[in-house]
């Protein structure tokens, strides 16, 4: 006879069983009377854990996908120069993404499928990312103004899609190499230089041809 689970237990296995079929198949392609399926399980019982489908989702990735701590401590740790920093947290977010590939292949699922409300989840997921890269620039710009504001913004925003499409390549069709420490962590100082140099060439540019004093 089979041992009952508990409740801990099963709120476990239906999220391990959701986090499958998530990736395999989509957001919208699937049924809470598939998941319930899949976990042996009335619709009744994924109900009682989850009051939706959308909790459900949601609760797969912060259960598997996220991992707060890591960023923070990559924030904290070692050297606090901007370079160093955005190594540090662009390695942290590459480790925690590769950690578990479904989770992975569910925000590629929403791309592909260009589900936009799964999509906002993912860029939340991002906005740690975004914002320091943001934050930092502005700094480095030396004031508030609105053209290095939009500028900040606009790099940052290339920045996490530089790491993101880092993120998908890998998680398609990298070999195993690549996915270890040693390769995630040049990719990582890969993607730090590539980008640093983007943003000071775009600095240059938008300062314009300086203006010669006049005889």
């Amino acid at each position: 006879m089979a041992r009952r689970l508990k409740g801990a237990e099963r709120r476990r296995l239906i999220l391990q069983r959701a986090k499958r079929l998530f990736a395999r198949r989509g957001y919208g392609g699937v049924s809470m009377d598939e998941l319930a399926a899949a976990c042996g399980v009335s619709p009744a019982v994924i109900y009682r854990h989850f009051p939706s489908k959308e909790a459900l989702y949601r609760e797969v990735l912060h259960t598997f996908a996220c991992a707060r701590e890591d960023y923070l401590a990559a924030l904290l740790e070692g050297p606090d120069d901007f370079a160093e920093t955005l190594r540090r947290l662009t390695l942290a977010y590459l480790r925690a993404r590769l950690r578990d590939r479904d989770t992975l292949r569910m925000e590629l699922r929403s791309i592909a499928d260009q589900d936009r409300v799964r999509r906002a989840i993912y860029e939340s997921q991002w906005a740690g990312l975004a914002g320091y890269v943001e934050d930092a620039l502005r700094e480095q710009a030396g004031g508030d103004g609105r053209r290095a504001a939009e500028m900040a913004r606009l790099a940052a925003l290339a920045y996490v899609g530089m790491v993101r499409e880092a993120l998908i390549r890998l998680g398609l069709k990298a070999a195993p190499a690549e996915t270890g420490e040693e390769g995630l962590e040049g990719l990582s100082r890969d993607l730090v230089t590539i980008f640093l140099e983007g943003v000071a060439g775009a600095m240059r540019r938008s300062s314009g041809p300086r203006v010669q004093d006049q005889a």
